[in-house]
């Protein structure tokens, strides 16, 4: 073995430009593998990041899609579901919900030409408007069922001594609302709970003018499309607009573009993996054939000085292996480089052993030559 090592160290010297270009070769292949791996890690690291970084937020229009303001679908069941108040039916939407925005309006009889505005949150209620809480009060109150509101300063004049405004819903009985912040931004405004019962001893149902909600996790955004689906309908000129129906647009159009982007990028690269571990045992074998076919002759007389196919063989595959070793040296660091934990070491090595592949598949047919005939047909 020492002498076909020497041997094989003594022809590389002669052909040092070879050499040099297979240690080249050697390392680019090593570290192609490593390279690919981390674009794709990359790509999904940023899928990943565009999944926690994005929200996507959810309209309900009424069933034909033309409106999300003024949709007037029934609060039974749609805002119900949303509140997670129909969960003992088997309905558990609610867990997609996050940051849900919902208001209802009405005009009132008493104040006279005042719009009653139910908002479970500051948020839910129109951008142009503003609640001022008063001290000791704050946004939670939207949030329960409490007889409270928050008035536009032009009523506050209606306001009795106990802070209480009386306001009357046309077919209902007038009742008293505690005052507990101002409206800014509007006159005859108020604005109440969006839970409040406001029928003394009993529920009532309303319709709802605007609902919108963000996804609580982008990562299960198609397990909450097919939950919505059982509740929702697709928005569509074709359906009845009635209030028992309502529609949902998931607003995902930009989101679901950059990832179907990002997944191509990441088979196409998966694709190229591939395509480069052929591509080793192929530059194995040609590499191999190139060193190796005006040497035929030279082959044939180590045969006949007595050297057995396999050492003449070895002798070849050894002349292929030592210009690997450097350049898998050179891989190994570019490798750790892009992909520090190592992940990428295992792609740089199939890559050089298909390489090698090649190459005893090329040494093992560059030395099936029979010395006899081969002497004959030069002769």
């Amino acid at each position: 073995m020492k002498g076909l090592l020497t041997a094989a160290l003594k022809n590389l010297r002669h052909r040092m430009p070879l050499a040099l270009a297979l240690v080249l070769l050697t390392a680019v292949l090593f570290s192609g593998g490593s390279l690919l791996r981390y674009l794709i890690r990359s790509q999904t690291e940023a899928i990943e990041r565009m999944t926690e970084e994005t929200s996507i937020t959810c309209v309900v229009t009424n069933a034909t899609g033309t409106k999300t303001a003024g949709i007037n679908v029934g609060s039974a069941p749609f805002a119900e579901m949303l509140q997670g108040k129909r969960r003992d039916r088997g309905c558990t939407i609610d867990d997609y919900v996050s940051d849900l925005r919902l208001t209802a309006r009405e005009d009132l009889v008493v104040p006279k030409k005042a719009i009653l505005i139910r908002a479970n949150c500051p948020e839910a209620v129109a951008p142009e408007l503003v609640l001022r809480f008063d001290e000791g009060e704050d946004a939670e109150c939207l949030a329960g069922t409490g007889w409270v509101c928050c008035i536009s300063e032009n009523l506050s004049w209606r306001v009795d001594e106990n802070g209480m405004l009386t306001v009357e819903r046309q077919f209902y009985d007038p009742i008293a609302l505690r005052v507990v912040g101002t409206v800014l931004g509007a006159n005859d405004t108020v604005v109440c709970p969006f839970n409040a019962q406001l029928v003394a001893g009993s529920s009532e149902m309303f319709l709802i003018d605007r609902c919108s909600f963000t996804l609580a996790d982008t990562r299960q955004l198609d397990e909450a499309k097919a939950a919505f689906a059982e509740y929702f309908v697709a928005p569509s000129l074709q359906n009845g607009d009635d209030a028992i129906t309502a529609a949902l647009m998931i607003q995902d159009t930009e989101y679901a573009a950059a990832t179907d982007e990002l997944h191509a990028h990441i088979a196409l690269l998966h694709r190229l993996r591939v395509l480069l571990l052929i591509l080793s045992g192929v530059l194995g074998v040609l590499i191999g054939f190139l060193m190796n076919r005006k040497r035929l002759r030279e082959f044939a007389v180590m045969r006949c000085l007595g050297q057995k196919r396999l050492a003449v063989m070895l002798s070849v595959a050894l002349e292929q292996l030592l210009p690997m070793l450097p350049g898998i040296g050179i891989g190994v660091g570019i490798s750790l480089a892009l992909l520090p934990d190592g992940s990428g070491l295992s792609d740089g090595f199939l890559q050089m052993l298909l390489y090698l592949c090649g190459g005893l598949v090329c040494a093992w047919i560059v030395t099936r030559v029979e010395p006899i005939r081969l002497m004959k047909e030069e002769e």
